[in-house]
């Protein structure tokens, strides 16, 4: 059997399913237990990543029953020791390309960008609005236990206006000021109110990404030698999507606004054919991420229900760990 071969069959098939079993436990946990507390579900959806690439390397078994099965199924995969050379030298060729096309579709979203201030007045003022009302709201009201990386000393961030055809706000990470690039026709079909919860939530973007670790963007860094990151990824790009819907609604007080602006926004991203926002969707980290729109909503419309104690979550969250250990070795 080729080298090849033997890698796809007894390390990374394996692997996909060690993480895809591994996941979908954490996942009906989190229902059923109802661990609400950002942290407590970060640090869950973390056991199938880790429980995935520990497969992959020919370590741990993908369960413990049938264990002669899967004993047998790992006695045939190939050593770490010969895979994670391998492994890292992957790891740098996706991470330079993925860099390269980082920077060029940052020059095209900027080609024909203007600062709001002069362009579109409304947005500028705007903006100036969202910091002063996230200002005014103590941290911890604002984050109100959705996710627990979240800074606080950001400065006003940086709007541009482009005239590119955007179908969505786009959020630009790793720069010097927070950026925000904003569609030039969306702001003519959002009222003042509107504007605000918008741009209030693509400005919570910027409070989610430190540290990296425990963001949608830093989990995609390593999708590229774990088949189950992508899908961990997608669920924290959910949980950061809640978490900025429920930041920007306290701080601004309204809920109201905020679900028109999200259905009109919808409506806008859904009329739009940008070849320009077909070529940014293979960045993730670059766009305002979209989950699904009526999950949105209906946790804006719906009453809130009061949220289980610490003690009880804590309990169940390592209640999960202990569990995971035992059926999953």
């Amino acid at each position: 059997m080729a080298v090849l071969e033997q890698f796809i069959l007894y390390n990374l098939l394996p692997a996909v399913l060690a993480g895809l079993l591994t996941w979908i436990f954490v996942a009906f946990a989190l229902n059923i237990l109802r661990i609400e507390l950002g942290w407590m579900r970060l640090s869950l959806l973390y056991i199938p990543i880790i429980k995935s690439i520990l497969v992959l390397l020919g370590i741990g078994l993908v369960m413990q029953w049938p264990r002669e099965v899967f004993t047998t199924w790992r006695a045939q995969s190939i050593s770490y020791t010969l895979i994670i050379p391998f492994v890292l030298l992957w790891l740098g060729i996706t991470l330079f390309l993925r860099n390269y096309f980082v920077r060029r579709a940052r020059k095209i979203a900027l080609a024909n960008a203007k600062p709001a201030r002069d362009a579109a007045p409304r947005l500028h003022e705007s903006m100036q609005r969202v910091q002063t009302a996230y200002d005014k709201v103590p941290m911890h009201m604002v984050c109100g236990g959705a996710i627990v990386c979240v800074k606080n000393d950001l400065p006003l961030a940086k709007v541009l206006v482009s005239t590119q055809g955007l179908d969505t706000p786009l959020i630009l990470l790793n720069e010097e000021e927070p950026t925000i690039v904003f569609p030039q026709e969306l702001v003519t079909k959002l009222k003042d109110e509107e504007l605000d919860g918008a741009l209030a939530h693509e400005y919570a973007h910027f409070m989610l990404t430190n540290p990296a670790w425990c963001s949608s963007q830093g989990m995609q860094y390593i999708a590229s030698v774990s088949p189950i990151a992508q899908l961990i990824s997608g669920q924290l790009e959910r949980e950061e999507e809640k978490a900025c819907d429920d930041m920007a609604v306290t701080a601004l007080g309204n809920s109201e606004p905020y679900t028109e602006m999200l259905l009109k926004s919808y409506r806008f991203a859904a009329g739009q054919k940008s070849p320009l926002s077909g070529r940014l969707q293979v960045l993730p980290q670059l766009l305002g991420v979209r989950p699904i729109f009526t999950e949105r909503v209906e946790r804006l419309v719906q009453e809130t229900s009061p949220q289980r104690s610490f003690v009880i979550q804590f309990f169940a969250m390592c209640l999960v760990w202990v569990v995971s250990f035992t059926l999953f070795g």
